[in-house]
């Protein structure tokens, strides 16, 4: 017993120093990035742009904000904080986004970086108001367990939050929303979110666009976000924006009708016992004597069973 207790002890020991050494994920971590173009040449005027268009975008303190720099080969660049974000959060997250995007994407002349709180984008063509670009896609592994009823609700929830983003009396382009569907279901949460470059109209194409493009078979996951170069959507089934919804949704759906059971098949009567010729009892058959030993089989299985796991308890209690 005292060589289990030390065992233990060690692998106690072990377990600790990996989580210690284990790499811990951070707030500014990015989610995502594209890196397209040519590349640049090192200390090119192009560079020397970037550089500056950059150290420009970090020292903002506008939760959006575009910038423009040089007379030729120029370098145009955008910073948005997710609408939700404090000041301080949203500031850590564009300077964290200014020194990553040259690491994650070397000498590229255009590139983009989203991260929970921000996304930074750089390119050396105009792309300002514009509707275009690439799409990243995170999902949750997970589907619902009731996954028609679940994308239903999803895509009625974002539909209108989407409309609430390009479409309401502040230039924010920014709107949450929950909805309760079902009393055994979790209550959806979602955000949506275009750059503030774009006009309402372009907006709402560009978030209808990707809402589209997300497909009926993926809104039945229990959470995932489409992250566009001008706009993106986020739904989970847990809280994770700040502050109250913009809207608040709430529906009474019933649950998909489950797959009626198939008939019971029709039995024929049983046969009519064997004729016996005289009054003596038989002895039982082979097949009987199979059937009862069978029985009894099982029985000690169930005992050994039970055993083995009052014997588990215990060595674990210990």
């Amino acid at each position: 017993m005292a060589r289990f207790r030390s065992l233990l002890v060690v692998v106690a020991a072990v377990l600790v120093l990996l989580l210690q050494s284990a790499p811990t994920a951070t707030a500014e971590d990015s989610l995502y990035h594209v890196c397209e173009g040519s590349n640049y040449t090192a200390n090119s005027s192009f560079h020397s742009n970037l550089r500056t268009l950059l150290a420009s975008l970090s020292a903002s303190n506008s939760a959006f904000s575009t910038g423009t720099v040089g007379s030729s080969n120029q370098a145009f660049g955008l910073v948005l904080c997710r609408g939700d974000v404090a000041s301080n959060n949203c500031k850590t997250c564009i300077k964290a986004a200014s020194k990553n995007i040259t690491q994650l994407c070397v000498q590229s002349r255009q590139a983009i970086v989203w991260y929970d709180h921000c996304q930074l984008r750089y390119s050396d063509v105009r792309f300002f108001s514009s509707n275009n670009g690439s799409l990243g896609i995170m999902v949750n592994n997970n589907n619902s367990t009731d996954p028609d009823t679940f994308a239903s609700a999803v895509k009625e929830l974002m539909g209108k939050v989407a409309d609430r983003a390009a479409h309401n009396s502040s230039s924010l382009l920014f709107a949450t929303g929950m909805m309760k569907y079902r009393s055994d279901l979790p209550t959806i949460y979602g955000l949506a979110q275009c750059t503030r470059d774009l006009s309402a109209d372009v907006c709402s194409q560009c978030l209808q666009g990707i809402l589209d493009i997300y497909g009926n078979s993926t809104y039945a996951r229990i959470g995932g976000r489409l992250l566009g170069y001008s706009c993106n959507f986020r739904y989970e089934a847990y809280t994770f924006f700040a502050g109250d919804p913009t809207i608040s949704l709430e529906r009474t759906i019933s649950p998909s009708p489950s797959p009626s059971p198939s008939p019971s098949p029709l039995l024929s009567p049983p046969p009519p016992p064997p004729l016996i010729a005289s009054n003596k009892s038989h002895p039982p058959t082979a097949e009987t004597e199979g059937q009862s030993g069978k029985g009894n089989k099982k029985d000690i299985g169930k005992v050994l069973t039970i055993a083995a796991a009052i014997g588990l308890a215990l060595v674990i209690t210990l």
